[in-house]
């Protein structure tokens, strides 16, 4: 289950585990699609491509991927929960840029602190929600800790992923990041308002290359600007 959406999606967790489907499964927002897409022109692994949004689909240019849109899993999720902003909600979560597997990232860990702590007392407390591998990391978790609460919403091949996401998103008032993630449109979607910290200085770097890549708002802030359609 690739980041524990298929259990959440209406048209693939009816698919037996015992029917092979070697597909890409969109994941999350794709800042830039093209680039996204091109990444895989050489990769026959999969065969097909299921997308949250028509942006994407007239996007995907491979010849050989035959190409469905399934729709946001985690809105769905939420949707079908009949999920929403609690009325007791309080304080910020903040959703910072991740490192994965493949990147690491870094950022000025001091000013961002800084940044969080200054913020008006109607944004207090503040909750640091960390991706799994940054979670992990005691040199990331440990710098956050020491001045707010650290949750993570866990592994994301695991079914319990989605739920976990929305258990803690949606216990806050307000959501703010130092970037443009998933975590910011999904925030939105949710009625919760999304702001970004002044301090949005980062790096992204391949592990394996040691080259720096581009990050989300550095790629599409324009067409954010545009109501971007995330969700179809």
């Amino acid at each position: 289950m690739k980041y524990g959406l298929i259990s959440n999606s209406p048209i693939l967790r009816n698919f037996s585990k015992y029917f092979p489907i070697y597909t890409e499964i969109q994941h999350g927002w794709y800042p830039d699609p093209t680039m996204h897409f091109n990444h895989h022109l050489n990769n026959n692994n999969y065969r097909f491509a299921l997308l949250w949004n028509y942006e994407n689909y007239y996007h995907l240019k491979i010849p050989s991927w035959k190409r469905a849109i399934i729709g946001c899993p985690y809105v769905y999720y939420r949707r079908k929960n009949n999920l929403h902003h609690k009325n007791n909600a309080i304080g910020t979560v903040f959703y910072p840029q991740h490192g994965t597997i493949k990147h690491s990232i870094e950022i000025d860990f001091k000013l961002v602190v800084n940044e969080l702590k200054e913020l008006p007392k109607s944004f207090h407390p503040i909750t640091v929600s960390l991706y799994i591998d940054d979670y992990l990391d005691k040199s990331i978790n440990n710098l956050y800790a020491s001045e707010f609460s650290v949750v993570t919403a866990g592994n994301p091949f695991s079914p319990e992923f989605v739920k976990n996401f929305y258990k803690i998103l949606l216990r806050h008032k307000y959501a703010i990041g130092n970037d443009v993630t998933t975590a910011s449109f999904l925030a939105v979607e949710a009625g919760i308002p999304f702001s970004l910290l002044k301090n949005k200085n980062k790096k992204i770097i391949n592990k394996k290359t040691g080259k720096q890549i581009p990050y989300s708002s550095h790629i599409r802030n324009n067409k954010l600007c545009n109501n971007y359609k995330i969700f179809g």
